[in-house]
């Protein structure tokens, strides 16, 4: 409309919408085109007949680009598919870090055109970058139910890494050494150290919960814990996000800013070689992946002088990642729930703030209560809808439980890594850290425990049919439109 400030800016009109329409090519639904086409029709209809055209080719060029990527990423297994159910013998390299768990060792085999999930004796020596020969029964993945009662979607877990089969019990010959990326191999031999120095200043349930929140690595941890962190609610405190990559950078400029002689652009150059070195180690989890993303742009905005948006950093961090890999934005739950929660922290914290005022600003002088509260409530507004479509589950727990846990992970997360560092070199040398970590990990279990008891804090519920969470998510663009709107007004 003449007269008003548009809610979008004319450029930012256009990435939307090759954003937008490169996400339907992937989908490749007809549902989808006709939703964007909407969306299109009711942000554009007042625009300029030349605006009009550039979006009209823009949505051409970007839904044929994204149709076409998507079927180059797809694997092709059919070689194998007569092998099913039989003893197959396979050779290959080992394409990810082994992981260690407590019954077997597990790694992705690459094959020429998909992958293979494997799983060996757990003390096998088998290493990232290895070409080994497999021997096992092959099997199609299959989807289970987890102990919340919901489905777990495993095939499509596996299938976004191109992995079509597993060899759930083989053996294995390791044919030749260290032919993987030496960058890979040594980020991945210094988590695995970081992670026996955990080991070694901590008791073994404490070390795997700080292996999980400052690294991501989740196969240390209890399957009752698990479980426990899914009925509260807080099992994002495990998955890597946005804090461990801003921790991460502002450590490293924060240590090169003390060194005489080093210019900010080289500190913020060494910020976001640090972010991309530690998402890389721990193994390019896709909430990782998009917050190291945001966080190197809101790094050169900031050594540059430019105005961060963290709206656009959003969009293009998940338009590089859906270039790069299309099956995340169709078959990777993790990508949807960061995705959606990062939307939230956006959009949805302006419009439940005034919805708080009564809740204290701040509790014991330095605990930001009513930031917690907002931000946890917008979060979980905002990935419920899917949560409900996807899993079936929801916790009546999460509010209370994440405000007694959010406070303390900043500080043990310092910790942590004080005495994971230190502990390279002398547990001695890491024990006062250690003990100040332990105290922090001891609450939070007993926290996760303790609202893991309350009656009914979990329940399981029947999933959400498509058009009804469509149908949430639009009402809940209605509102954010609104709101901003009166802002913009």
């Amino acid at each position: 409309m003449e007269g008003k400030r548009s809610l979008i800016e004319k450029g930012d009109q256009v990435g939307l919408v090759a954003f937008l329409f490169f996400c339907v090519g992937v989908l490749g639904s007809a549902a989808a085109l006709s939703a964007a086409a909407l969306c299109a029709l009711l942000l554009f209809a007042r625009s300029t007949r030349r605006h009009v055209t550039i979006i009209f080719i823009t949505a051409v060029i970007a839904c044929t680009a994204g149709f076409f990527r998507m079927q180059a990423s797809l694997p092709d297994g059919s070689a194998l598919t007569s092998a099913v159910d039989s003893s197959v013998t396979l050779t290959g390299k080992v394409s990810t870090e082994p992981v260690q768990k407590e019954s077997k060792t597990t790694f992705i085999l690459k094959q020429p055109d998909f992958a293979v999930s494997v799983g060996v004796d757990r003390y096998e020596d088998v290493r990232y970058g290895d070409i080994v020969e497999v021997t096992g029964m092959l099997r199609v993945p299959q989807n289970f139910t987890t102990d919340q009662g919901s489905e777990f979607d495993y095939v499509s877990y596996l299938f976004k890494d191109d992995i079509l089969y597993t060899l759930p019990k083989s053996d294995v010959v390791v044919v030749n050494r260290a032919k993987g990326n030496p960058v890979i191999a040594v980020l991945g031999r210094f988590q695995k150290s970081i992670m026996r120095s955990f080991r070694s200043v901590l008791p073994a349930p404490e070390a795997a919960l700080l292996s999980g929140l400052i690294l991501g690595a989740k196969s240390s941890i209890s399957d009752e814990f698990r479980n426990e962190l899914v009925e509260t609610g807080t099992i994002h405190i495990i998955a890597l996000s946005g804090s461990n990559v801003t921790i991460v950078a502002n450590t490293f400029r924060a240590m090169l800013a003390r060194v005489p002689g080093i210019t900010p652009q080289f500190g913020s150059v060494a910020g976001a070689l640090g972010v991309v070195l530690f998402v890389t180690m721990t193994g390019l989890q896709s909430s990782a992946v998009r917050s190291g993303i945001m966080a190197i742009i809101s790094i050169f905005a900031r050594s540059t002088g430019r105005q961060y948006t963290a709206t656009r950093a959003l969009i293009l961090a998940g338009g590089l990642m859906i270039i790069w890999n299309p099956k995340y934005l169709v078959y990777d739950a993790s990508f949807h729930l960061s995705f959606l929660a990062t939307l939230g922290l956006i959009f949805l914290v302006p419009v439940v703030t005034n919805t708080f005022t009564w809740v204290r600003e701040k509790v014991l002088w330095f605990v930001p209560l009513r930031e917690m509260v907002t931000t946890t409530v917008a979060a979980q507004i905002a990935v419920t809808p899917y949560i409900l479509y996807n899993m079936g589950t929801f916790s009546f727990v999460s509010l209370p439980a994440n405000i007694f846990i959010l406070p303390v992970i900043p500080i043990v997360m310092a910790t942590g890594a004080g005495a994971g560092l230190l502990g390279l070199a002398s547990p001695e040398l890491a024990l006062p850290f250690a003990k100040v970590s332990y105290y922090i990990l001891a609450y939070i279990a007993k926290i996760v425990s303790l609202f893991a008891q309350v009656p009914y804090a979990s329940v399981s519920l029947p999933n959400l049919s498509l058009l009804v969470c469509i149908i949430l998510y639009a009402v809940l663009v209605h509102i954010v439109y609104r709101n901003l709107r009166q802002r913009v007004i």
